[in-house]
C-alpha cells in the first residue's frame, strides 16, 4: 500500500529495551521400591523478572509426580502427572498470554510391551489443560490430548519394519470485546491425525543399508462462534512425505549417502483462499501476504559422513 501524507511528530520515538530475567529453584526425589517400580515425586519454582511489560515479575510453582515399574517382567509402564499455579504480581485482568495468571495440569501415561527380542510394541497418552480464570479477555481455556502407538519387528539382522498412529486434539475457548457494548466468544477445536511407516534393509553384512518412510497427516480446524452463530467453514491441511535413502560404508569411518525426499501440502482455508496480497474483496482488511500455497517438493540428497576416532 503506498501513502504519500507526510507524518510528523513533536517527539522522537523511542523502542523499550526489552530484557527478562529467571531464577528456578528444583528439589527432586526418587524411591526405589519393590518389584522393579521407582516412585518419583519434585516440586519446581520459578520466578521471571521483566522490564517494560505490563506484569514485570511472575512467579511459577509446580509440584509433580511420577512412577515407572517393571514389575511385569517384559511390560513396562508409566504414569506422571503434574500441576502448577502461575501468578503475576500485578494482578492485572487483561495481561498476555506468557503473563496472565495460569493453572496448569498435566497427565501422561506409557506402556512398552517386548513380547520377543524381535518385536516391541508401545503406547502413550498425554493430556494437558490450561485454565486463564483470572482474564477478563483473551484466553480463557487450552486443553489437549495426544496418543500414539506403534510397532517395531526386527524381522533379520539386515532387515526391520516399523509403524505408528498419533492422534492429537486441541481445544481453546477465547472471549474479546469489539466495543464498549460488543463481547463474543470463540471456540477453537483441531484435530491432527498422522500415521508413518518404514522399512530398513542391509546388505553386505549392512554394509550397504537402505532406508524408506512414509508418513501422512492431516489437521482439521473448526471456529465456533457463541453464542448461537453458525460455524466456519472446516480449515483443512494435508501432508505426504516419502523418502529414500541409501548409504554405503566405505570403512569403519568413512560412509557415502544418497537420498531423495518428497512433500505433496494440500490446504483448504476458507480465510485466504483466493484472496490475494492487497485485495478489496475484504474492505475493511489490508492482506500482507496471500493464500496458503499447495506444493510439491522434490529434495536430493548425496553426503559423505566421517567419523573420527576408532
Amino acid at each position: 500500500m503506498n501513502d504519500s501524507t507526510t507524518v510528523t511528530s513533536a517527539t522522537e520515538p523511542t523502542s523499550e529495551p526489552f530484557d527478562h530475567s529467571s531464577n528456578t529453584l528444583s528439589l527432586d526425589g526418587s524411591y526405589f521400591l519393590s518389584g522393579a517400580t521407582t516412585f518419583r515425586a519434585g516440586y519446581e519454582k520459578e520466578v521471571v523478572k521483566r522490564s517494560h511489560r505490563d506484569a514485570e515479575k511472575t512467579k511459577e510453582n509446580t509440584l509433580k509426580a511420577g512412577v515407572q515399574s517393571g514389575y511385569f517382567g517384559n511390560l513396562s509402564l508409566g504414569l506422571n502427572v503434574a500441576y502448577s499455579e502461575r501468578r503475576a504480581e500485578e494482578g492485572d485482568t487483561v495481561l498476555q498470554i506468557d503473563l496472565a495468571d495460569r493453572d496448569r495440569t498435566k497427565v501422561s501415561a506409557s506402556a512398552a510391551y517386548l513380547p520377543s527380542a524381535a518385536l516391541a510394541f508401545s503406547a502413550s497418552l498425554s493430556y494437558f489443560q490450561d485454565d486463564f480464570d483470572n482474564s477478563a479477555l483473551g484466553l480463557q481455556v487450552r486443553k489437549g490430548n495426544t496418543y500414539t502407538v506403534d510397532a517395531n519387528w526386527t524381522f533379520s539382522r539386515e532387515a526391520a519394519f516399523y509403524a505408528f498412529y498419533t492422534r492429537e486434539r486441541i481445544d481453546t475457548g477465547q472471549v474479546g470485546r469489539t466495543n464498549a457494548s460488543v463481547d463474543w466468544a470463540v471456540n477453537h477445536d483441531e484435530d491432527i491425525d498422522t500415521a508413518g511407516l518404514g522399512v530398513n534393509f542391509g546388505f553386505l553384512e549392512n554394509r550397504l543399508v537402505f532406508k524408506t518412510d512414509y508418513s501422512y497427516s492431516q489437521s482439521t480446524a473448526r471456529l465456533t462462534f457463541l453464542p448461537g452463530r453458525q460455524p466456519m467453514p472446516d480449515l483443512v491441511t494435508r501432508l505426504h512425505s516419502a523418502a529414500l535413502t541409501g548409504t554405503y560404508n566405505v570403512d569403519r569411518n568413512l560412509s557415502l549417502s544418497a537420498g531423495y525426499r518428497y512433500e505433496n501440502y494440500r490446504s483448504d482455508d476458507w480465510q485466504t483462499d483466493n484472496v490475494e496480497p492487497g485485495s478489496t474483496a475484504l474492505n475493511t482488511v489490508i492482506t500482507l501476504s496471500g493464500p496458503v500455497q499447495d506444493y510439491e517438493a522434490h529434495q536430493a540428497l548425496l553426503f559423505l559422513t566421517y567419523r573420527f576416532g576408532s
